[in-house]
């Protein structure tokens, strides 16, 4: 069951344009939804995904709270 969350949260990152590598990183690290990321994270996301993916996850981030 825990797989399927991963696998389904991996999925949900690389919809928001993270590549598959950095999405996979991220759910297998417990990043499985928006909610989980905040910005006292940033040290371990940018360990986890690297700066190129950070980059592009930061932009989505800004966008979401455009809109919210």
């Amino acid at each position: 069951r825990h797989l399927k969350s991963i696998g389904l949260a991996s999925k949900a990152w690389e919809r928001k344009g993270l590549p598959l590598g950095a999405a996979r990183a991220l759910a297998n690290a417990g990043f499985l939804k928006m909610d989980d990321l905040h910005v006292d994270n940033a040290s371990e996301l940018a360990s986890t995904i690297g700066r190129k993916s950070l980059t592009i996850l930061y932009a989505f981030m800004g966008r979401a709270q455009g809109h919210s």
